[in-house]
């Protein structure tokens, strides 16, 4: 659903979306699902928290197991927990983006009819 929907996050809402499915945003294509996702991550309130506060309200424990979250994401950037995302490297966001888009299983399907 991620890939189809264009929403590597798995983002509810956005102010970039052109639609909704299945109660996540719909983007019109790869690129502005990513800024979606780069935005929401690289602006307040997540700019300033910790690596671990940020995935515990992204992922929040009620729809995702936050802890294994949390771990994966760890390991995916490489650096502690106590690390704020204002204070990421563009390498080590761009990691975080892309252990995100992972952990949210974005992987390309097959686009099947006319």
């Amino acid at each position: 659903m991620a890939w189809r929907n264009n929403n590597q996050g798995n983002l509810r809402g956005s102010p970039y979306q052109i639609g909704r499915a299945h109660g996540f945003a719909v983007f019109p294509n790869e690129a502005a699902g990513e800024g979606a996702l780069r935005s929401l991550l690289s602006n307040d309130p997540y700019s300033s928290l910790t690596i671990d506060q940020a995935i515990s309200r992204y992922a929040p424990a009620f729809e995702n197991n936050t802890a294994a979250y949390r771990a994966a994401v760890g390991r995916g950037i490489g650096v502690p927990a106590s690390t704020r995302i204002d204070q990421l490297t563009n390498s080590q966001f761009d990691a975080l983006v892309n252990t995100i888009r992972d952990i949210e299983v974005w992987r390309p399907g097959t686009v099947v009819g006319p």
